[in-house]
């Protein structure tokens, strides 16, 4: 065990010197993480952060702005300018803008058109959809009443006594039937005839995530504890290139020792990322480690076993530390795709199946478990069991490689 404990201590040693490797495992989790909090709701609010710029002066631009603050799963900010919006868009500093453009108002009153337009970030399109469907169920209302405001006229344009009024007549008509209409529309949707009701089977209840970040915190934290992969893989096959590792062997640690030693440091590592990238999402965005301490840090040493595991065997199967490296990068993102790390797979479906095949699914399941869905120690004693098997399935593949390093 001492000789355990000495290999491991000399592997943390050479990692603190490696300034490069520190911050790929603890300053670029952080970071990731921190831009979507940030862009999706900093400081603990929730919510897509967008931007209004209503160029409006008449009630149906105030009453699109008043909508949309009124949708928690946005967090609106109002701008003068659409250029300066483009530019913070362009910048990263929210995933849309909203431009309401001049003479809404007049445009639907005499019976014009006008265009509300949505400007995405690029590279989060999958999110720009999203406000983009929201802001078409906000301008719903106002594009209705337009249509049906034009219907009325074009319905008393064809009375020929309707032809004998004056202007204020006739405007008082269409105000008075448009009037009649919306009331009508307002109490069928307050009460509709056929109602539509949704329902969750017994026993399971319902799992919402209070913003983005309650999930882009415990997914970057797994994704990039895989990274450690490549530091484990370069670590083992530099010392084979240096003859290091030969020595080692021939000395009186056994093989296990050996072994044990390193897969404790870099254990310790990932440890140490998972509490690094959540500290940070606590202190600066609310997001809980949890009620369970003995849940979260044996968690956290479950996942240590794949990331681990997974770098000595990546290393017997590579020639040299630039190889296991590179594969090692390559394989920690594709890994993350997959897992659910940055896109959400939770909710059923072809992507939740294809992430079940990988650790990082039961990590940040029992992570979310733990941090937002109030879960406890037995809540996450399943994710718990998925990982050690993956674990120990890798340890073993990377054990028996081992012998032909």
């Amino acid at each position: 065990m001492r000789n355990a404990f000495a290999v491991a201590w000399k592997e943390l040693q050479l990692l603190w010197r490696d300034k490069g490797e520190l911050t790929v495992l603890f300053l670029m989790p952080v970071m990731f993480a921190s831009i979507i909090g940030s862009a999706f709701g900093g400081s603990g609010t929730p919510g897509i952060h967008v931007y209004v710029v209503n160029l409006d002066e008449g009630a149906y631009g105030r009453q699109i702005v008043a909508a949309l603050d009124d949708i928690s799963a946005l967090r609106v900010d109002k701008l003068d300018s659409e250029w300066e919006a483009d530019g913070l868009v362009a910048d990263g500093r929210a995933l849309a803008a909203i431009i309401i453009p001049e003479g809404l108002t007049d445009a639907v009153d005499t019976f014009g058109r006008a265009q509300v337009r949505v400007i995405a970030d690029p590279t989060q399109q999958q999110y720009a959809s999203i406000v983009t469907g929201v802001v078409n169920d906000v301008v719903l209302p106002v594009a209705l009443r337009g249509e049906i405001k034009y219907g009325i006229n074009v319905v008393f344009s064809e009375s020929l006594s309707y032809a004998n009024l004056t202007a204020e007549q006739r405007a008082g008509m269409e105000a008075q039937t448009l009037g009649a209409v919306m009331t009508q529309l307002q109490r069928m949707y307050e009460a509709p005839l056929i109602a539509v009701r949704s329902e969750q089977p017994d026993g399971l209840s319902t799992r919402n995530l209070e913003s983005a970040v309650a999930y882009s915190v415990p997914s970057y934290a797994v994704m990039f504890t895989f990274f450690v992969m490549g530091t484990v893989g370069s670590a083992l096959l530099r010392e084979k290139e240096e003859g290091t590792l030969r020595r080692l062997l021939a000395s009186p640690i056994s093989r296990g020792a050996i072994i044990g030693g390193k897969m404790l440091a870099f254990a310790l590592v990932v440890l140490l990322q998972v509490l690094v990238v959540f500290g940070v999402g606590r202190a600066f965005f609310g997001v809980p480690f949890g009620n369970s301490p003995a849940g979260f840090v044996l968690l956290t040493l479950a996942l240590a076993l794949s990331p681990t595991s997974l770098g000595l065997l990546l290393a017997t199967l590579s020639k040299t530390s630039t190889q296991a490296g590179t594969t090692s990068m390559i394989a920690g993102i594709l890994l993350g795709i997959l897992g659910g790390a940055v896109v959400y797979t939770g909710g059923g479906g072809p992507l939740e199946s294809i992430a079940r095949f990988t650790p990082h699914h039961y990590a940040i399941q029992g992570y979310l478990t733990l941090s937002s869905w109030g879960g406890g120690l037995a809540d996450v004693l399943p994710n718990i069991g998925m990982l050690v098997a993956f674990g120990v399935v890798l340890f073993a593949l990377a054990v028996w490689r081992l012998r032909y390093l």
